[in-house]
């Protein structure tokens, strides 16, 4: 996963690992049965994600995650 992340990104993969290592903990993997973020917390992850678009305006990347936080 880190060489897909690092070959689609180029040179700025770094900033985005943060958001690449969120999506793998949050996503069903088949040898658990469940995402990983659940099996070691016992619960679903919520996210502070907001998906609406306001004033035409839509913000991706780690911006949107620490606007979050």
């Amino acid at each position: 996963m880190l060489r897909a992340c690092a070959l689609d990104f180029k040179k700025a993969w770094d900033e985005q690992l943060a958001l690449s290592e969120f999506s793998y903990n949050n996503s069903y993997h088949s040898s658990l049965r469940m995402a990983p973020y659940k099996a070691l917390y016992g619960r679903q992850c919520k996210t502070a994600l907001c998906w609406q678009e306001i004033d035409d305006t839509l913000t991706i990347g780690p911006d949107l995650i620490q606007a979050n936080t």
